[in-house]
This record gives C-alpha cells, sequence and structure tokens, in this order.
C-alpha cells in the first residue's frame, strides 16, 4: 500500500472512530439529563416534604408552648398558695413565741421569787445551825467540846465519866496526844474539839473541801489569836474574808515517835518545805502558764490527805494523824494533776493556820 493510501486509511479510520463516540457521547448526555430530571423530582418532593415537617414542628411547638405555660401557670399558683399559707403559719409562730416568751418572764419572776425565798430559808437555817450547833451533836459530843473536858485531868475524867467508854476514849487520846506530842493546855481548845457533826462537802473561802468524818479532832487554840482579834478567817459561812479548809498529812511513810516530833514541830514552829517536792513542776491552775514551784503540800481532801499520813502508837493502838489547816485564797497555788487534789503554798507561810489535829484508828 502506497502512501497515500495509507493516508486515506488512517481518515477513514479517524473518522469512523468519531462517528462511534460522537453517538456514545450522546447516549452519556442523554442519560445525564434522564438522572437530573429524576433528582430534580426528587428534590421537589423533599422540599415539598421538609415544609410539612416544618409545618408539623411548628404546630407541636406551639401546642407544647401553650401547655408549658398551663403547667407554669398551675406551678406559680401552687407557690403562692404555699407563700400564703407560708404566711399564715408565721403569724402563728411568731404569736406562739410570743406567748412563750411571756410565760418565759412568768417563769423567771416565779423562779426568782422561789430562788429568793430558798436563799433566805437558807439563811435562816444557817443561823440556826451557827446559834444552836450543839443540839444536833450528841451528849457525848457536846462533853467533849466543853470546857469541864480540858479542865479535868485523866484521872478525873476517867472517874466521872467511867461509864461512857466513847468519852473515856476520847480523853486517853486527848491526853495521850498532849503528851507523846509535848502539846499543853495552851495550846489546845476543847471548842475545837470533834467526831461528830462533820459537815458535808461545802465551800469555805470560795473552795470545796471534804469533811473528816470519821477522824476526831483536837481543837487548837486559835480564836481571837490573829488579825487583832478578828475570826472572820476561821467563819463557816463561806463569806468574804473566810480562809479555805485543807490538809497536811503528817509523817509520810513514818511511825510513831517521828510522827509525834513532827506535829511539834510544825505546831511550834510552823510548816516548812520538805525534800521530795514532787509537785514543784506541775502547772498552777490559779494561774495559767506558771508552775506551782516549792512549797508545802495541802490537799482539801482528807482521803488524800490520809495517803501521806504517818501513824502514832497511843497506849498500843495505832492512829494515823492529819492536821486541819485554813490556808489564805490567795495563797492557794492548785496543782493540775490527775491522781490527786493538791495545793502548794510557797513564801510565806503566815497564810496557813493550823487549827485542829485528826486522829483516825488504823
Amino acid at each position: 500500500m502506497n502512501m497515500d493510501e495509507k493516508i486515506n486509511f488512517l481518515f477513514n479510520e479517524i473518522r469512523l472512530l468519531k462517528q462511534k463516540n460522537a453517538n456514545s457521547f450522546d447516549e452519556k448526555i442523554k442519560v445525564l439529563n434522564n438522572k437530573i430530571d429524576k433528582k430534580e423530582d426528587d428534590l421537589k418532593n423533599l422540599i415539598n416534604e421538609k415544609d410539612d415537617i416544618i409545618k408539623d414542628l411548628k404546630e407541636k411547638l406551639l401546642k407544647q408552648e401553650k401547655e408549658h405555660k398551663i403547667q407554669l401557670q398551675k406551678i406559680n399558683n401552687k407557690i403562692q398558695e404555699i407563700i400564703s399559707e407560708n404566711n399564715k403559719i408565721s403569724e402563728n409562730i411568731k404569736k406562739e413565741l410570743n406567748n412563750l416568751i411571756l410565760k418565759n418572764k412568768d417563769l423567771q419572776n416565779n423562779f426568782q421569787i422561789i430562788k429568793n425565798n430558798i436563799q433566805q430559808l437558807k439563811n435562816k437555817e444557817n443561823k440556826e445551825n451557827i446559834s444552836n450547833t450543839q443540839i444536833f451533836y450528841s451528849n457525848a459530843q457536846k462533853i467533849f467540846q466543853s470546857e469541864e473536858f480540858n479542865s479535868l485531868s485523866q484521872e478525873e475524867f476517867m472517874k466521872k465519866y467511867s461509864s461512857n467508854s466513847k468519852l473515856s476514849n476520847l480523853k486517853e487520846i486527848h491526853t495521850e496526844a498532849m503528851v507523846g506530842c509535848y502539846l499543853s493546855f495552851s495550846n489546845l481548845d476543847s471548842r475545837g474539839n470533834k467526831f461528830e457533826g462533820w459537815s458535808k462537802n461545802q465551800k469555805r473561802g470560795n473552795y470545796f473541801y471534804d469533811p473528816p468524818i470519821g477522824w476526831i479532832g483536837i481543837g487548837l487554840k486559835v480564836l481571837q489569836k490573829f488579825d487583832n482579834g478578828d475570826d472572820t478567817w476561821i467563819g463557816n459561812n463561806n463569806s468574804t474574808g473566810e480562809w479555805a479548809v485543807a490538809y497536811h498529812g503528817v509523817g509520810y511513810c513514818q511511825r510513831s515517835e517521828n510522827v509525834k516530833g513532827l506535829i511539834r514541830m510544825i505546831l511550834t514552829g510552823g510548816f516548812k518545805p520538805g525534800p521530795r517536792q514532787m509537785h514543784q513542776d506541775c502547772e498552777d491552775l490559779n494561774h495559767k502558764g506558771k508552775k506551782v514551784g516549792r512549797g508545802v503540800a495541802f490537799c482539801p481532801s482528807i482521803r488524800d490527805a490520809e495517803d501521806y499520813s504517818g501513824i502514832v502508837n497511843f497506849n498500843g493502838i495505832e492512829y494515823k494523824t492529819v492536821i486541819m489547816v485554813r490556808i489564805k485564797p490567795s495563797a492557794i497555788r492548785a496543782c493540775n494533776c490527775s491522781y490527786s487534789s493538791t495545793w502548794i503554798v510557797n513564801g510565806t507561810f503566815d497564810e496557813v493556820r493550823p487549827y485542829r489535829v485528826l486522829f483516825k484508828r488504823c
């Protein structure tokens, strides 16, 4: 095939290809146009459906909004009812409170009247007790506190009261104490003798003390001896100027003659700090942040003082012994310790006054 034939052949082929492709493009365009038409119909349907949905939603929302408004109105009405009811209750409560306040004032007034009446009765009773103290004592106690008890010798007393074993025993202890501790009649005052009629727990000098029930007390001569004869310090009404009651156990862990000697030394020379000083580092409850310091220990409880007492022997019978004192309240250093109630007095011991020696049979 020559060149011209070849060229003609190629042109024919190209023409055929163009014709074939043209048919194919037309078909594709037709298909596409059909699809577009279909999509347009779908879109129109969707748009119409969307409008219906929106319309339906608007109707539902309007309906819900209306219902919500109705519910809110009901709730507001209920709240108003509750507020109104609460205001009524508050008014009632206020009325009741006012009534209670008025009743309380009446009760307070009545209580004060009763309190005043009780105080008057107490004052009356205290005056009667002070002026008629001995009417509560037995006959033996009266004799024990009488001037006769000191004035008679032991032989004379035993002869007169030999039938009364209690009085005979008291006179024997009294005499043995005088001899053993070298006390003379000038040191003693029978008005301070006591073995019964001890008070229940009460205050002296605004401090509570534990009365020495079960102990025999030999009175020391102290009345009109101090403060230019003013005996306010030894009063029994917890009034202004009274001193507190306390005890000092004599002769810890010692016996007989040593203890008698210590009693004599204290009663003639006063109290002096001992070597043990087991409480000196305790906190002072009366002076926060300070220690009680070095001094002499006393106890407002007879039971605590008994733990520190020594033993004396009178005619074969053993007795514990404690000295009963009054302490000026301002001189008390109260130990902050759990095992006992202990006071320390340091400095001058003119603020401690012994006024009774106590004995208790072991």
